[in-house]
């Protein structure tokens, strides 16, 4: 039995086409949130992480991180309207109950590129009758259930600003700096100016000079000559 290889060179796998299950994470807030920023660099490129709660997001470019921040901007606007004054959210309802789940999990996300869809809502449950803030960036939903949740994770997202600029900078701003460092160089530089051609001096005529010499040469040997004359007479 003969073995035949093909001729075509093998396609390239993407593991995206072998996924059967898409997945998405949903939160919980209540109360003020531990957050922090960070930044650092893998296989993938350079990221910022964002650390809010259980919740871990990497981002991995500009557009991703303008997609969280916009829209938690947005949900702080909201947010003043839609929680009572001094309101607290209460406890779970099963919050004693033994057969509640004890584990905490924690959220890892993944962000590049812009993220769709986002999406920012302020009501109250007709239900239990409790107000909520819900931000959905992606597949990332976030459900605060008062103000100081709220709050802690927006000025988490506002304190990324400064480490945006400094890991994924504004290509256009990038640009027009250049451009204004270009034109301030172009407008202080030092013009040469050329200095003038030196004037030639007019040649000297010299040949009145030796005839003037031979002269006076002359006239003192004719002084000497009446000199010697005189003292011999």
């Amino acid at each position: 039995m003969t073995r035949t290889r093909s001729s075509r060179s093998p396609q390239p796998f993407h593991w995206a086409e072998a996924l059967t299950c898409d997945a998405a994470a949903s939160v919980v807030l209540r109360g003020t949130q531990s957050t922090s920023i960070r930044t650092g660099e893998d296989a993938t490129g350079r990221h910022i992480t964002v650390s809010i709660g259980r919740v871990l997001l990497y981002l991995y470019d500009r557009p991703a991180v303008l997609s969280h921040t916009g829209a938690w901007s947005k949900a702080q606007d909201i947010a003043e309207r839609a929680f009572p004054a001094h309101h607290t959210s209460p406890e779970p309802r099963n919050v004693n109950d033994r057969d509640r789940p004890l584990m905490v999990a924690t959220a890892v996300v993944q962000c590049a590129r812009e993220q769709n869809p986002v999406s920012v809502d302020g009501a109250t449950t007709a239900l239990a009758g409790r107000p909520y803030i819900q931000v959905q960036v992606g597949r990332l939903t976030v459900v605060c259930l008062d103000q100081p949740a709220v709050q802690s994770v927006a000025a988490c997202w506002q304190n990324v600003a400064p480490v945006l600029a400094d890991v994924f900078p504004d290509e256009d701003e990038v640009a027009e700096r250049r451009r204004s460092a270009t034109a301030f160089e172009r407008s202080t530089r030092t013009v040469p100016v050329a200095s003038p051609a030196p004037t030639a001096s007019p040649p000297t005529d010299i040949s009145r000079t030796a005839d003037r010499l031979a002269a006076l040469e002359a006239r003192v040997g004719r002084l000497e000559r009446r000199r010697e004359e005189a003292s011999g007479g």
